[in-house]
């Protein structure tokens, strides 16, 4: 029987699970730097919506602390951002990382699998 709820111009195309998201993700990010450089400000980009994600969630912790009547105090408020300020750290390296080997990455990749790849995902 066929989903009624399915567009007509999704074909067959079937539901990626998170993985195959991620990987997608990844196959996108190579084939958008294939033949240029990968700048630091583009990576960094990608992690805004996660420093954004995380912050609100702590900010919430926070609210519902003092919600409950247990006021936060200097300390648990030191933590929270030590948990951010390293995050972020971490991200910012592994972007560095990342693009500093990109032109390494980009002469190994055999870009017909990467391409090929890329479609099935698509």
């Amino acid at each position: 029987m066929e989903n009624p709820y399915q567009s007509s111009t999704t074909g067959n195309s079937k539901k990626l699970n998170r993985t195959e998201r991620m990987h997608r993700s990844v196959l996108g990010l190579y084939m958008k730097y294939r033949g240029k450089e990968m700048p630091l400000s583009d990576l960094l980009w990608m992690y805004i919506k996660r420093w954004i994600r995380t912050l609100a969630i702590m900010f919430g912790m926070l609210l519902i602390l003092s919600a409950i009547g247990s006021e936060p105090d200097a300390t648990s408020i030191r933590v929270l951002a030590g948990i951010v300020f390293g995050m972020i750290l971490r991200d910012v390296g592994t972007c560095r990382m990342t693009s500093r080997l990109w032109p390494f990455t980009r002469e190994l990749l055999d870009w017909e699998v990467v391409e090929k790849r890329f479609e099935e995902l698509a």
